[in-house]
């Protein structure tokens, strides 16, 4: 008898320790028949023909997904943080990932993620200097449910937002060539929108026309001093616009306290307009009673080279 004993106890231990093991994370508020969406990845696309793609593997990288909700679901998920640690894509709280029923819902996500954004189809955007939570890029609506085959899915993200550098360069200006602001001005030049990320093929939604933009060049918010070599300003923002019939982009340098003015006319912009996704590097020289472009480039955003130079020069007439 003790023998028989002797030999259940080991069972009843292992039992228990499998009992003890077999919780999983959320599983206290797992919805019947559901399982977690798995985020494979998630990358920026280029928008190039090659399709290349920056992936989002930093640590404590974080974006947020929406789930709406089909049949069975007992509703939606809204901006449900996934965050990227130890070589994978987990949810930010493991009692609260977005769930799958065998039953189709749509999903889409959005990069950086902000606890504050409730609706999908109206993510703000805003024209300013750059920022790393302005940069909004976004995955539209795909197809999941819980089976193994559609539990799990790669978000592959576009910028919504363009993003615009002056370098600024001394030629024969006389002064000390102190430049404290910079202003872009075009009649559908936008300062605020929103975006439907549910869509990928959906444009910015813009909500108010400023017609005007401007900033400090300075990182500190003060004024930037052009060198011979050049000086790189403070990189912006720019809601996609596409030029009005006044056809130029007017650029105003505040130089010592004196206001340069130089426009660029549509054709400098490729299909006159300004683009998602597209890096516009300008160089800019300040001479004595006129500014000069001397280097446009556009690039794809993801693909920029780390150089100011190069690009076809451009020298517009300068405005008086």
């Amino acid at each position: 008898m003790k023998q028989a004993i002797w030999l259940i106890m080991p069972l009843l231990l292992l039992g228990g320790c499998a009992q003890e093991a077999e919780p999983v994370p959320a599983e206290g508020n797992r919805p019947e028949g559901a399982t977690p969406l798995l985020v494979e990845n998630a990358v920026l696309e280029s928008g190039v023909v090659t399709r290349a793609t920056t992936t989002l593997t930093t640590s404590g990288v974080q974006i947020g997904i929406f789930r709406t909700a089909g049949t069975g679901y007992t509703g939606v998920q809204n901006n449900i943080p996934y965050k990227y640690s130890s070589s994978a894509w987990a949810p930010t709280s493991s009692t609260n990932p977005v769930w799958l029923l065998p039953a189709d819902v749509d999903v889409c996500a959005y990069y950086p993620y902000n606890s504050t954004y409730t609706d999908k189809t109206a993510i703000p955007l805003a024209t300013a200097v750059y920022t790393t939570a302005g940069d909004i890029c976004f995955a539209g609506n795909r197809t999941m449910n819980g089976t193994p085959s559609m539990k799990s899915t790669v978000f592959a993200m576009k910028r919504v937002m363009a993003k615009m550098r002056f370098t600024l360069k001394k030629g024969d200006y006389p002064g000390t060539c102190s430049v404290s602001k910079i202003k872009l001005e075009n009649s559908k030049l936008t300062t605020k929108g929103t975006v439907d990320i549910t869509d990928i093929d959906n444009e910015a939604i813009i909500t108010e026309t400023g017609g005007t933009f401007d900033y400090a060049p300075s990182t500190s918010g003060g004024s930037v001093s052009a060198t011979a070599a050049g000086v790189a300003t403070r990189e912006v923002l720019l809601l996609p616009f596409e030029f009005d019939t006044d056809g130029k982009l007017t650029v105003t340098l505040t130089v010592d306290t004196k206001d340069m003015q130089l426009d660029l006319p549509a054709a400098t912009f490729t299909g006159s307009k300004i683009e998602p996704g597209k890096f516009y590097q300008l160089t800019v020289k300040l001479n004595g009673t006129k500014l000069e472009v001397t280097g446009v480039t556009i690039e794809e955003w993801d693909n920029i080279q780390l150089s100011d130079s190069g690009g076809s020069d451009y020298k517009p007439s300068p405005s008086s």
